[in-house]
């Protein structure tokens, strides 16, 4: 269910004066109405809902009115309403005074797992006044529906957990090419390791990543996909202008995202967002960033409220574990968490340690840096989880390429969101229900 000015109950709609006799009420009401709309829609069509306005007989807004503010009341039942046998969402205009964002907020806020939030930019009457903007809001909402419904959303399934972030490096007869001044060498490991390392964490699905190494050359990855079609989906690296024919492969293969970054070479730029997101709007797909969050902090928030398709920060935002809960670039993503503008993949702890802290287990005093590490790092974790849980994802960063540390035992990178989040139910989600609404995985009648 997609609803627009979504809200529990909204009042003062409902009024006497269309009623009164020294009143042209059809002006008067097409004139109310209109300023509902943003001034930043297309003139054209904010004077036709004007004009659609003017022509109703007297009588017929008074009663729309009254179903709005009247019949329609919410408040005390919303928290009912199981979004696991309906997915929901709620979307109100930047400029609608009628139904204010806060209204929506309040509506999302009561309703466990429904989805949405303001639309900057547009009004009261989006799919009238401004309906190519609208759009970009309506196409993703429509495909992470459907992905919900064909991943068994609604029923369920009996998944023990998703790992949403490993790489694989091999495939029979595949010599992949590595870029110019790849950051690491790649490891000798393929879909069948993978396996193993999922049986490792407990999890019976995964998401490949392509390797930065392989920048655009997506062959090993697509066929991993192919030969775990019903346990694997991908994240591609899809620069601007890939054609359609290659991302309808890719779709088919099961990619159901693309990944920009600026931490190792052979990524898509971060500042690409706007335009690769348009790129892979038609497809249902998102958008995942690894980046330092700080430094785009200045413009991403409003990138990704502009962004036609969900993002995923990769990595906790890949901010050092010193980087506190009161810094401008958490402060950003907390706030995008709540509006629910981005998703959060836990992941990458050992890409997190300060700068300062030498990388060796063995060093004086290692041993204190890397607990007051994990202690931050689950500060950062525990305020994600407070602000959205529906939207945070966990990912081993298997198997830990260009990592300073030694690479971790899979048990015990599993171990960690178990300490993170003691609650089962919360955790369960991370592993289960978020990652199968994100990446449209199939239900499954066991662990398999």
């Amino acid at each position: 269910m997609i609803g627009l000015s979504g809200a529990l109950h909204v009042q003062g709609r409902f009024q006497d004066w269309p009623l009164y006799p020294d009143l042209n009420a059809q002006q008067a009401v097409a004139s109310w109405t209109a300023s509902l709309m943003s001034p930043h829609s297309p003139e054209v069509s904010r004077r036709e809902v004007w004009w659609t306005y003017s022509q109703g007989g007297p009588g017929i807004y008074r009663g729309d009115t009254y179903f709005y503010s009247e019949d329609l009341d919410l408040r005390g039942v919303a928290g009912t309403i199981d979004t696991t046998r309906c997915s929901v969402y709620l979307f109100t205009g930047e400029h609608d005074h009628a139904c204010m964002p806060d209204d929506t907020a309040a509506a999302l806020a009561a309703i466990p797992g429904a989805r949405g939030g303001a639309m900057p930019g547009i009004g009261h009457f989006p799919m009238a006044e401004n309906c190519s903007y609208f759009r970009t809001y309506l196409l993703p909402a429509l495909a992470q529906l459907a992905a919900d419904r064909s991943a068994g959303h609604q029923e369920g399934g009996e998944m023990t957990g998703i790992d949403a972030h490993c790489h694989v490096f091999t495939a029979e007869a595949i010599a992949a090419r590595l870029v110019g001044a790849a950051a690491y060498q790649p490891p000798q490991v393929d879909v069948d390791d993978h396996a193993a390392h999922l049986a490792a964490v407990d999890c019976d699905r995964g998401v490949l990543v392509q390797p930065s190494a392989y920048g655009s050359d997506h062959r090993c990855l697509l066929a991993a996909l192919r030969s775990r079609p019903d346990r694997l989906r991908g994240v591609a690296c899809v620069p601007p202008g890939t054609s359609r024919d290659e991302l309808a492969e890719m779709h088919a293969a099961g990619v159901r995202g693309t990944r920009l970054q600026d931490g190792y070479p052979g990524g898509v730029p971060v500042e690409s967002l706007l335009e690769v997101g348009e790129t892979v709007a038609p497809l249902g797909w998102h958008v995942e960033l690894w980046t330092d969050v700080r430094r785009h902090v200045d413009w991403l928030g409003d990138a990704v409220r502009r962004c036609p398709v969900p993002v995923v920060l990769d990595h906790l935002g890949y901010l050092p574990s010193d980087v506190g809960l009161g810094d401008p670039a958490v402060r950003l993503m907390l706030e995008l968490l709540a509006e629910d503008q981005v998703w959060v993949t836990l992941s990458g702890v050992e890409r997190l340690l300060p700068a300062g802290v030498e990388p060796d287990a063995g060093s004086p005093g290692f041993g204190e840096a890397w607990r007051r590490h994990e202690d931050a790092i689950a500060a950062r974790v525990r305020a994600f989880v407070d602000v959205r849980p529906e939207n945070l994802l966990w990912g081993s960063d298997w198997p830990h390429v260009g990592v300073r540390l030694p690479v971790p035992a899979s048990g015990e990178v599993r171990a960690r969101l178990d300490r993170w989040i003691p609650d089962p139910a919360v955790r369960r989600r991370i592993l289960v229900d978020n990652p199968v609404r994100r990446y449209g995985f199939e239900p499954a009648s066991g662990r398999g």
